[in-house]
């Protein structure tokens, strides 16, 4: 039971980390994991209290999985590199209330800035030099590095459509 509950306490851990998504999906799994090893413990030793608790916990992942697939997914490079607006990505560079979500949308603003349209580019450009004094040091961190740093052509070769 005592690893049940460290998994579940490292799970938390990772998701308050808060810099990267990753570390919100491995802990996600992390709780997922836990939770489901407490609730077949606690069935197995007739603790119907505790798989109640350990039910509501595991039910609760896949909403928590989906909201993070769901922010990912609106600032995803793939659809916005060919359309033409980008608004999402600058929203959540700029404001979104998780700064996992800011932090990767700062990273696609570099992308941006080397694939997209010149005035795209610009714009990318201008919200990362704002974001560069930002309060939050992580994010100012996370902005100049995207604005500082030139995209390599490997790099770049990932968003090229394949040719045929």
């Amino acid at each position: 039971m005592s690893d049940f509950r460290r998994a579940i306490r490292l799970g938390r851990l990772l998701r308050q980390e808060d810099v990267v998504v990753i570390n919100d999906l491995v802990g996600l799994a992390c709780v997922h994991l836990g939770a489901r090893g407490l609730y077949q413990r606690a069935v197995a030793d007739g603790d119907l209290e505790l798989a109640l608790l350990a039910s509501v916990v595991i039910g609760e992942v896949a909403p928590q999985r989906l909201r993070t697939a769901e922010k990912i997914t609106a600032t995803d490079l793939s659809d916005s590199i060919v359309d033409a607006g980008r608004s999402a990505l600058l929203e959540a560079a700029a404001s979104a209330p998780d700064r996992r979500f800011r932090c990767e949308a700062i990273v696609g603003l570099n992308t941006v800035r080397w694939l997209g349209t010149p005035e795209e580019g610009e714009r990318a450009f201008e919200l990362l030099d704002a974001l560069a004094s930002d309060d939050d040091a992580v994010v100012a961190a996370n902005a100049i590095w995207s604005r500082d740093t030139e995209m390599t052509p490997e790099q770049l070769a990932i968003w090229e459509a394949p040719k045929r």
